[in-house]
């Protein structure tokens, strides 16, 4: 019987990468899809009710990208009697959803009325002594984290298939920093700070 093969993270990170080029092909569409998003907020949140939504939201993504990472881990580490599966990971995503949603009226108070939670320093201070740049960069940092979140999910929706023919092989820190920073580079691709050329013959 042929000993069944590992996925290692070369593996995953090669069917990411074809899985988003496939399902998101423009990084001028994805922009113009947050563009849409954030008019939106605008029209339904009038004055501080939409700078209050954006808070909300930022501490939501903020929240859900550290559990998402968190969650990377128990899977790479996971040892189980079966394989892993997209239910099994689609679960756990919904529960780490429930409980950062849970939170976050908590969450953004911390963050962005009492100031305890040191993230969101920067923001806090900008938010004291320009509210036109805060809101210009509660804007840019809401397109940041919700880019993220999508892809980081993203990268969850093709460990479920794979992870039900082939077990992960052994991790190190740094394979998991890896897939955290291929993500980030992704992120900046699709937000237009990264652009790259078509190669062209002569």
């Amino acid at each position: 019987m042929m000993k069944r093969k590992y996925a290692t993270i070369t593996d995953l990170l090669a069917t990411y990468s074809s899985h988003v080029s496939g399902s998101y092909p423009s990084p001028r569409q994805f922009c113009e899809n947050l563009d849409r998003i954030l008019a939106g907020k605008r029209e339904r949140f009038q004055g501080d009710g939409y700078i209050t939504a954006l808070e909300t939201n930022i501490v939501f993504l903020h929240d859900l990208i550290v559990e998402g990472e968190a969650a990377l881990d128990v899977l790479f580490d996971a040892k189980k009697s079966r394989p892993l599966n997209s239910s099994d990971i689609n679960a756990l995503l919904d529960e780490m959803e429930e409980r950062v949603r849970g939170r976050c009226g908590q969450r953004r108070g911390e963050a962005f009325i009492e100031g305890g939670d040191g993230e969101f320093a920067e923001l806090r201070e900008l938010k004291r002594t320009d509210a036109a740049a805060y809101g210009e960069k509660l804007e840019s940092t809401y397109r940041f984290l919700m880019v993220f979140k999508v892809l980081l999910f993203e990268f969850f929706n093709v460990m479920g298939p794979v992870m039900s023919r082939y077990p992960i092989a052994r991790t190190t820190e740094e394979a998991r920093r890896e897939v955290l920073n291929h993500i980030e580079l992704t992120v900046n691709y699709y937000l237009g700070t990264i652009e790259v050329e078509d190669g062209g013959g002569t």
